[in-house]
């Protein structure tokens, strides 16, 4: 279930990086 918390991290990431591009 650690995998979950990691893969949130970089959803969340690629989704800050969609909006600042």
């Amino acid at each position: 279930m650690k995998h979950l918390c990691c893969i949130s991290i970089t959803l969340a990431a690629r989704i800050i990086a969609a909006l600042g591009l």
